[in-house]
């Protein structure tokens, strides 16, 4: 085509067997375009205003496109006569089977990273299925709120990706985008509904399958109730009640695990320490959406946080930073730390953005506050990682509705640590852990990057 995309001869006949015959003296966008010929449009007019360098505006401009149930590549040419630009040629590329071996080969890596987190827990993963497949069908729901289903999909992309859902997460931050940018709720989760549902059918063999040991709830509770005649079990008849919990540490190690396959992507070296009473067992439906949250903290403190090792070097920091995670009972309460020896939090930045917010920035509670509030992020442009406002707002509410509180320290420069102090329910269950916390935390004391440590770092 000429300088302003006229096109001056027909195309190859590959071409116009894909698209039709091209019209001699008409917009090349009209011939091949379809439903994205306007954008087509406007990246060729970026490109022959010559304001940018001819590479990055080719960039910018629309290089996939779909058509007629397959997906093209666009590259462009410029054409020169005595090294003077005179015109421009397109070459399109049938990339349909490229796309879809790649997306094949992608799906089976992730396959492969999702069955070696049913391997290592197979009750843990069951859950976050339930919960995911839930949460899932709410935030399609035309009537739930745009705030609701963005806290929804954001909670659920850090979860698959904690659990090796890599691509199915990508999925997501495209289904978040797509909404801000205006697309309708169906357009949008329609596409995720079906890669979720397409995942969990070819897993139903391997999630039906097990090596556990199992009773069922009569035979337990029958159990119970002949341990509780015997004269002083107690110690015994509550913990045994406590088996069909969720063991703590099997969290933890997930959230280790996420951590370090998380540093390993940004390219940081990082420890992951986790310290935690070994047989803890809680109700997941209770403190299921507690760890749920945690995702996003201990992402975060990867991604904001840890530095990469060259800013690390010259702070005079180690070349590897630390995370720990940490989590005990206390006089009747959860309480859970996470701590890393990074950055620390740019309370300036937060202060700029809680204005911008409108929220209340006079002291360091103000600002505490705003940085939990939904839309509040200290990141400019929000990655597949972080960056939206969205995940601690949900962590908060969450512990917040079982009567806890969320505590922030930061120093810039030396770390974060987020303490979050949540009471056990007051239903029975945990009589003993509340009338003899000191028995239950004998556990190595609490590392502190802020301070000495008695725990030797974990590489996980």
């Amino acid at each position: 085509m000429d300088l302003d995309g006229l096109v001056q001869s027909g195309g190859s006949s590959k071409v116009t067997e894909w698209f039709g015959e091209a019209t001699i003296g008409e917009p090349f966008w009209d011939s091949i375009g379809g439903d994205k010929a306007l954008e087509i449009q406007l990246g060729f007019e970026q490109i022959i205003l010559d304001i940018l360098p001819f590479d990055v505006a080719v960039s910018q401009a629309v290089r996939l496109m779909d058509h007629d149930g397959r997906q093209f590549g666009l590259e462009y040419r410029q054409v020169r006569d005595n090294n003077e630009v005179t015109g421009y040629l397109i070459v399109i590329r049938d990339l349909t089977d490229e796309i879809e071996r790649s997306r094949a080969e992608a799906e089976a890596r992730e396959f492969s990273h999702v069955i070696g987190h049913v391997i290592r827990d197979r009750t843990l993963f069951a859950r976050f299925v339930n919960e995911t497949s839930s949460a899932l069908r709410e935030a399609i729901e035309e009537t739930t709120s745009e705030e609701t289903r963005r806290q929804i999909l954001h909670t659920i992309k850090g979860d698959a990706s904690v659990f090796g859902f890599e691509q199915f997460s990508a999925l997501v931050h495209q289904a978040e985008d797509s909404l801000i940018h205006g697309d309708s709720v169906q357009n949008a989760m329609d596409p995720l509904r079906h890669a979720w549902e397409t995942r969990i059918d070819r897993l139903d063999r391997v999630l039906t399958e097990s090596d556990d040991v199992r009773i069922t709830v009569a035979e337990h509770e029958g159990y119970i109730e002949r341990l509780s005649r015997i004269q002083d079990s107690i110690g015994f008849v509550l913990p045994v009640k406590r088996w069909r919990f969720e063991l703590v540490q099997r969290n933890m190690e997930q959230l280790s695990r996420a951590a370090t396959r998380l540093a390993e992507r940004l390219g940081k070296e990082v420890d992951v320490a986790i310290t935690v009473e070994p047989e803890l067992r809680l109700d997941a439906n209770e403190f299921g959406p507690i760890w749920s949250g945690l995702t996003h903290v201990v992402r975060n403190a990867i991604d904001h946080g840890i530095e990469e090792v060259q800013e690390r070097s010259e702070a005079g920091k180690a070349r590897r930073g630390l995370l720990k995670i940490d989590s005990r009972i206390l006089a009747g309460t959860l309480r859970v730390t996470v701590s890393d020896d990074g950055r620390g939090i740019d309370w300036q930045r937060i202060k700029l953005r809680a204005i911008e917010a409108g929220l209340p920035h006079e002291n360091h509670e103000s600002l505490v506050d705003a940085m939990f509030s939904s839309g509040v992020s200290t990141r400019d442009e929000a990655s597949e990682i972080s960056g939206r406002g969205i995940g601690t707002s949900v962590l908060k509410r969450a512990v917040e509705l079982r009567g806890g509180l969320v505590t922030v320290d930061s120093e810039f420069g030396k770390g974060t640590r987020f303490t979050l102090s949540i009471p056990l329910p007051q239903n029975g269950d945990y009589e003993d852990l509340v009338s003899n916390a000191q028995r239950i935390n004998r556990a190595v004391a609490s590392p502190d990057v802020f301070g000495s440590s008695a725990v030797t770092p974990t590489t996980c």
